[in-house]
């Protein structure tokens, strides 16, 4: 709320910045005598009026170097723009990552461009994890070797819903767990972060078949089999199999490019949390 004033009639709270009921506007006074810090100076805040928020912008200027005429023109131009970019802002699919948004990747503004919608962030790689690219994408065939599977027996009465809802939690918080890692066009690869990702999540009931553990052995090795897009998030699944009344076994199936050992029990942790 820094910049914001409640200049309205009504005693609403919370205030944060009220201006006394004698002054004529928010802004302060200086010695004529005082140097100009600058040939043009703007200051802008937010009244929050009985009509509703109101931008106020307060204009100083050198009068020996600028007419009030020349100013009036800037005004005019400044506020034209605003209600340019508020027009813009407004229309479907407006918005997107500029090269000041993302410095670290290092990408022009086309570049950008041509990245997915839905991309949040853009990040570099990690030495660690442009060795674990060039493998996913230069042994492109049969079983990836840094695809890694976790198994976890649960014992008890089970609320999967709830469960599924924490595993979506636990991927809309961290960021790293929504990465795609992206190299089309581009000198080096990047990994870019996506929002508005569901969690990949599959249930199975192997209550009724003959063998349910030797089925679930056959399913866990076939997910494990299965090989991650890197271009496509989220580089991990869940897979929950049931075994019998209150006995289920979790599948967690991730690229090491994610996660690591250390990683993995602060995850569960708070997944289970």
């Amino acid at each position: 709320y820094l910049g914001r004033f409640d200049a309205s009639d009504e005693q609403s709270a919370p205030q944060y910045w009220v201006s006394a009921p004698e002054s004529t506007g928010i802004g302060g006074g200086a010695d004529d005598a005082m140097p100009l810090p600058h040939a043009l100076e703007l200051n802008a805040h937010t009244e929050d009026r009985a009509d509703g928020p109101a931008l106020v912008a307060g204009w100083g200027w050198a009068a020996g170097l600028l007419s009030e005429q020349e100013v009036h023109r800037l005004g005019e131009a400044f506020f034209e723009a605003l209600r340019a970019l508020v027009t813009h802002a407004e229309q479907p699919g407006a918005g997107g990552l500029t090269p000041s948004d993302v410095p670290l990747a290092g990408l022009a503004q086309h570049q950008l461009e041509a990245l997915p919608a839905a991309t949040a962030d853009v990040l570099p790689l990690s030495p660690l994890q442009e060795g674990l690219l060039f493998h996913a994408l230069y042994e492109s065939e049969g079983v990836d070797l840094y695809n890694t599977q976790l198994e976890l027996d649960l014992e008890g009465e089970l609320d999967r819903d709830r469960l599924r809802t924490a595993a979506r939690t636990v991927l809309e918080r961290h960021a790293n767990l929504r990465a795609a890692f992206w190299q089309r066009d581009l000198d080096r690869p990047v990994q870019l972060i996506l929002d508005g990702l569901d969690v990949p999540w599959q249930e199975i009931d192997l209550t009724g078949h003959p063998d349910p553990e030797a089925e679930a052995r056959t399913l866990t090795e076939a997910d494990r089999a299965r090989r991650f897009d890197v271009t496509e998030p989220p580089l991990l699944r869940f897979t929950l199999l049931q075994l019998g009344e209150n006995r289920h076994r979790l599948l967690f199936t991730s690229h090491h490019i994610l996660l690591d050992g250390w990683s993995m029990p602060l995850l569960f942790g708070e997944l289970f949390d």
